[in-house]
């Protein structure tokens, strides 16, 4: 669209810079079809590792775009991961402040909680360590927090550490997002709140989602006859097909001033079509850039 966009601007600057120009008014039809909703297809394990008794859906269709991972395992998951680390900064499950004994239960139904539902997911990961800001050595300050989890408790590559916070802080999660993923540490920020609050469940599940897709895990596949009635059966034309998705964010009304615009690419490298390998570009807020088509065989 943006493309399409940018060309007729362009036209439309070169009509209007020549003499004796019309413009007719017939609509461009452009040839389309409505595809059927897809069947994702998830991990084919009948039985819940911890609810022996529960049977895991292992497909599901979306409705309009959106679907649940309830009673699902993730399609493909790490083989090895380490520990799962839980940081709970100030207030992080109550903005208007908790005594530190009740930060302490929260904290560690949240931990519990978490854990439980990354492995419903099929996700395996080691006991690892629950801190709070201003206790048991963690200075106070959410910068000095996190410098102490950085220094002292996430240390390995194969760690993942989730820093419970109170509401969005675009500074400190700007800053240490960046500091953790180019230290190859895997860090994720969630609201404390959400654990605790009405549809927690899928919260986590989404978080739980993140954590695979993190660690190089793909969430769920595409039905095998979804792929066939798109490309047809032939595997050398599945081997032979990318498909590739750009689009261009601008920050929503209400977005801290002086937010970006992010352009993105992203492309498949194999012929199940779940990784997609990204590439971004920062542009001047407002604005957008054509991003030149790319011809693939």
């Amino acid at each position: 669209m943006t493309v399409v966009r940018n060309h007729l601007r362009t036209s439309l600057t070169h009509f209007k810079a020549s003499a004796n120009f019309t413009v007719g008014k017939e609509l461009i039809e452009v040839p389309a079809t409505t595809l059927d909703q897809p069947i994702l297809l998830f991990k084919n394990n009948p039985i819940s590792k911890r609810r022996k008794q529960k049977k895991q859906e292992t497909t599901k269709t979306p409705d309009l775009g959106h679907w649940n991972l309830r009673d699902v395992e993730f399609a493909e998951t790490p083989s090895q991961l380490g520990k799962l680390h839980m940081l709970a900064l100030s207030k992080c499950f109550d903005p208007t402040g908790t005594t530190s004994a009740t930060t302490s239960g929260l904290l560690q139904q949240a931990y519990t909680s978490f854990r439980r539902k990354l492995e419903d997911h099929g996700i395996s990961i080691g006991n690892g360590t629950t801190a709070e800001e201003s206790k048991n050595n963690v200075p106070s300050g959410a910068e000095g927090a996190v410098k102490h989890l950085f220094n002292n408790i996430h240390q390995s590559t194969k760690d993942c550490s989730i820093i419970l916070i109170p509401e969005k802080d675009y500074q400190l999660y700007a800053k240490w997002k960046r500091h953790f993923d180019f230290s190859g540490r895997q860090v994720l920020f969630a609201t404390g709140s959400k654990f605790f609050e009405k549809g927690s469940q899928d919260f986590m599940s989404n978080l739980a989602l993140k954590v695979n897709m993190k660690f190089g895990g793909v969430s769920h596949h595409l039905n095998a006859d979804t792929l066939d009635k798109l490309l047809g059966k032939k595997l050398n034309i599945k081997n032979n097909t990318i498909v590739l998705g750009a689009d261009i964010g601008h920050c929503g009304t209400g977005g801290k001033e002086g937010s970006p615009s992010v352009a993105c690419v992203v492309g498949s490298v194999d012929n199940r079509f779940m990784s997609y390998p990204g590439s971004m570009r920062l542009q001047r807020g407002g604005q957008e850039v054509s991003i030149k088509p790319i011809l693939c065989r």
